[in-house]
């Protein structure tokens, strides 16, 4: 308790007071660096929940389905990722490989 509260920059007693519930709410500043200082969101301790985590987990499942094209981009290199991420991209927007290769040709 000590330490969270010397790490926020407040009097352990006032940490205390909103630990206890004695229905003191912190102000926000002091709130975000209370959760800075114990390393979580200050959602997670109004609510118990991180947001955060919840939205990853949304994510993770809506984009399951492309974890093994996920997996093979993150395996390229840098310039060979940039390079499919352009392809890729240009397919999903219509491009063929004519299209390509006459756009080249006019620039």
């Amino acid at each position: 308790m000590k330490q969270v509260a010397r790490s926020a920059g407040i009097k352990e007693s006032t940490f205390l007071s909103y630990v206890d519930a004695r229905e003191r709410i912190p102000a926000a500043d002091v709130a975000v660096r209370i959760a800075g200082s114990l390393g979580v969101s200050v959602e997670y301790l109004v609510t118990g929940a991180d947001t955060h985590e919840a939205e990853a987990e949304v994510f993770y499942r809506r984009y399951k389905q492309y974890e093994d094209i996920l997996l093979a981009l993150d395996k390229l290199s840098e310039s060979s990722y940039t390079q499919a991420k352009t392809s890729i991209l240009m397919m999903l927007c219509g491009y063929t490989f004519s299209d390509c290769k006459t756009r080249k040709k006019s620039i």
